[in-house]
């Protein structure tokens, strides 16, 4: 598709569209779109191609647009990745905020997108009801596509490396966090109006809990929302609302009996990517002997001064031979190898990992299990549950089941 854009002409096209999720409703003028990139890169010549990539990003809608002639300067190609309808103005700021951390500690040594603009604002915006964040093409392909035609030695090379960002980004991003504020707490970022690089808040989470002052306080926040949640939301299946109904009681006594010593307290206040997946790791082929290295790192929009334990509970799929194995990860376990790789370089750069505080690892794992559980994000704006949807409906059920009956409830 090419400029000039009719105004009245919109993508996706309503035929195009069988989400049911956050992506519902949301499309996006192409001669808006023009008009933004227009005024991003004014070196661009004239006429653009923009390409739709419906089975990309559960969250967002993402368009990959280049000139149809190669550009004098400025990047070769863009992505634009345009919010859906939950989530407003917070998961767009606090993911240009990551990235301006990550890039301010750490420079080339974490390959991240860069920002060309971003507008969280959808009363203001330049795209009519719409926030969106304008990045760079990151060159690549998602770690996805190759790690099952690896060799061993390669797939351990790129776990090592990593192991090593990780590390990194962890230890630098948090220092920095932590030299502009005059108390770490745990949440995510904001962007002040005035948008300025330097300013940002730490506030309340994507979802609009927090922020917090330590683990016990996010935990009860957390429950009491979960519990709030199923009380009250519309947008949550019935099916999921009334067999999740049973166990509210017992998760109450559970925030009332926090402060009893039952649940490990320490907070270590860390940067965290929470969404550290195969699919956000692009990776390509360098030099002679054409081995894979990892290009860049993607989707901070999750990101947060964080819990260090969740990080883990979150993606990591990489420490598994296997990605498509869906009894292995963080909380089936991983392979030995490979784990003991990654966290060894995280280690080296004091971090805390699984392995070094296994017993509160673990207790964490369980306790994020059950809040995760009670009210599944994936299920919201589902009005008529699937097959699917319902055994997902089955199986948090479960969870929150045998996750009480572990914590003695």
């Amino acid at each position: 598709m090419s400029a000039h854009f009719d105004d009245q002409e919109v993508l996706p096209k309503e035929a195009d569209r069988k989400d049911k999720g956050p992506k519902r409703g949301i499309q996006v003028r192409t001669s808006e779109i023009e008009r933004l990139v227009r005024t991003s890169l004014p070196a661009w010549a004239e006429d653009i191609d923009i390409h739709y990539h419906p089975e990309k990003g559960f969250n967002n809608l993402v368009f990959a647009i280049q000139p149809r002639s190669p550009a004098s300067e400025g990047p070769h190609s863009v992505i634009l990745k345009v919010g859906g309808r939950f989530w407003i103005r917070r998961k767009t700021e606090n993911e240009v905020a990551a990235l301006r951390f990550v890039k301010e500690s750490c420079g080339d040594a974490v390959p991240t997108a860069a920002v060309l603009a971003f507008h969280s604002d959808r009363a203001t915006s330049p795209i009519t009801g719409i926030e969106f964040v304008l990045f760079e093409k990151a060159d690549g392909i998602a770690l996805t596509e190759v790690w099952d035609a690896m060799e061993r030695d390669e797939r351990i090379r790129i776990v090592r490396e990593l192991g090593r960002m990780m590390g990194e980004m962890k230890r630098d991003v948090t220092k920095l966090i932590v030299s502009k504020v005059s108390k770490p707490i745990l949440g995510s970022f904001l962007i002040p109006p005035t948008q300025h690089h330097d300013s940002f808040l730490i506030d309340s989470s994507i979802d609009g809990d927090g922020p917090w002052t330590d683990y016990l306080d996010w935990l009860a926040s957390m429950l009491k929302s979960n519990v709030h949640k199923v009380r009250t939301d519309p947008s949550l299946p019935t099916l999921l609302r009334e067999r999740m109904g049973v166990h509210l009681e017992r998760i109450e006594k559970l925030i009332d009996t926090l402060e009893s010593g039952t649940i490990d307290p320490a907070t270590e206040p860390v940067f965290c990517h929470n969404d550290f997946a195969a699919q956000n790791i692009l990776v390509k082929q360098e030099g002679r002997d054409s081995r894979w290295v990892v290009s860049s790192i993607l989707d901070f929009e999750w990101a947060s001064l964080g819990i260090p334990e969740h990080e883990f509970l979150a993606g990591h799929d990489f420490l598994c031979w296997d990605l498509s194995d869906e009894d292995r990860g963080p909380r089936g376990g991983w392979a030995e190898e490979l784990s003991n790789v990654y966290f060894g370089e995280l280690e080296a750069r004091g971090q805390n990992t699984p392995r070094t505080h296994r017993g509160r690892w673990e207790q964490r794992r369980n306790v994020l299990r059950l809040c995760e559980a009670i009210a599944p994000w994936y299920l919201g704006g589902i009005d008529v549950p699937s097959e699917r949807d319902i055994g997902r409906i089955d199986e948090a059920v479960a969870i929150v089941t045998t996750e009480l009956e572990g914590l003695g409830f």
